[in-house]
């Protein structure tokens, strides 16, 4: 009876790899025998890292223009958000193409996709901001009309002396209270915030490296 076994090729290679790295970092590179061997190997495999995830940053981007131009083509309720996003991505490829070949990259007078950069998505994201204050302004509005838990009266305030700390010169909030919410809470909860992601990239690198997810296949 004939018995087909397949070896998960993918999972040895991609848990080889990742501990190769992670020892790399902590194994010393003046270290005897295998403490160079390690640190070029892990540098060898970022560098491939790198070009590859480029590549695929660039597939992708080709995939969404392939998407968007076959929306465009059809009929349809998005047609003109897709023809905007491929008209977009065309002008943006040229502009860069040309600060490369013309040398302007280095140079934020003359560069072109700075100019975009600067004259364009700031003002896009500075509009999305001032749209963020004017929801969470309606919200705090709509809080009144309902009964208001502690939670949400603690957010009510915090929103009310940063916009009023914000806007307005007041004595005491907009020197003492509005910096210190902003300084000590708010630095403390985003780096709550980050301690949690890098505790959960760590936990879901340990459960690839031991074979127990294999988004890589295999």
């Amino acid at each position: 009876m004939k018995q087909n076994f397949r070896f998960p090729w993918s999972a040895v290679l991609a848990i080889a790899v990742g501990f190769v790295v992670t020892l790399g970092y902590f194994i010393p590179s003046s270290a005897p025998v295998v403490g160079g061997t390690l640190a070029s190997l892990g540098d060898y495999f970022l560098q491939v890292g790198v070009v590859l995830a480029a590549v695929a940053m660039l597939v992708g981007l080709i995939n969404l223009a392939a998407v968007h131009w076959t929306r465009f083509r059809t009929a349809g309720e998005n047609r003109l958000g897709s023809g905007v996003v491929v008209i977009t991505m065309i002008a943006t490829f040229l502009l860069g193409t040309i600060d490369y070949f013309w040398g302007w990259l280095e140079d934020p007078n003359r560069s072109l996709t700075q100019y975009v950069f600067r004259h364009i998505q700031l003002p896009v994201e500075r509009s999305l901001m001032a749209l963020l204050v004017v929801i969470l302004t309606y919200m705090a509005i709509r809080m009144f009309r309902r009964r208001m838990t502690v939670y949400q009266a603690v957010f009510l305030g915090v929103f009310m002396v940063v916009l009023l700390g914000t806007g307005l010169d007041i004595p005491y909030i907009t020197d003492t209270v509005k910096p210190w919410l902003s300084n000590v809470w708010a630095v403390a909860g985003t780096r709550g915030l980050l301690l949690g992601i890098g505790l959960g990239t760590l936990a879901s690198g340990l459960r690839v490296l031991s074979g127990v997810d294999r988004p890589y296949g295999g």
